[in-house]
């Protein structure tokens, strides 16, 4: 329950962080209308009709609760599963994640290394380590990684 509330919460802030930067965005969870389900042979399968059907730039920030065949309550994916098949299914472009480094958040002098992109050559395999959701390590799409801070910047890259 805790995790699903934290989820829940989490995609709501985001949603406001979008719209400090004055980001169109909407938020949705994943298990809503079926968005994302899980069916009972274990295939994750995703409503891209629907995801379609929004206005052309409007953002869309979706957690990773999923519904599953045959159980009431929603639960987590996995990140990595999750983003592999938006990305084929919707044809994505452009995926944003934010550093697993807390400090990146802290107004200090900046020597930040963010944002980058995964894709990009010269990031050292220290600062993608450091920086990189273990989850989306081996996303071969690649991704921008961004802080809070610093989420302005990576929309203009």
């Amino acid at each position: 329950d805790a995790r699903r509330r934290s989820m829940k919460d989490l995609n709501n802030r985001l949603i406001a962080l979008l719209a400090d930067n004055g980001v169109a965005a909407v938020g949705l969870n994943g298990y809503q209308r079926n968005i994302l389900q899980k069916t009972e042979d274990g295939e994750l399968h995703i409503d891209s009709e629907y995801l379609l059907s929004f206005p052309e730039g409007v953002n869309l920030v979706l957690s990773c609760l999923i519904s599953q065949q045959g159980q009431k309550l929603p639960q987590p994916g996995a990140l990595s599963e999750i983003t592999r098949k938006l990305s084929s299914a919707l044809e994505i472009d452009r995926i944003i994640t934010f550093t697993r480094q807390d400090a990146e958040e802290v107004f200090t002098a900046d020597r930040s290394t963010l944002p980058f992109n995964t894709k990009d050559t010269t990031v050292s395999k220290e600062i993608l380590e450091t920086h990189l959701p273990e989850e989306l390590s081996e996303l071969s799409t690649g991704c921008t990684v961004t802080s809070t801070r610093k989420l302005k910047e990576a929309l203009e890259l």
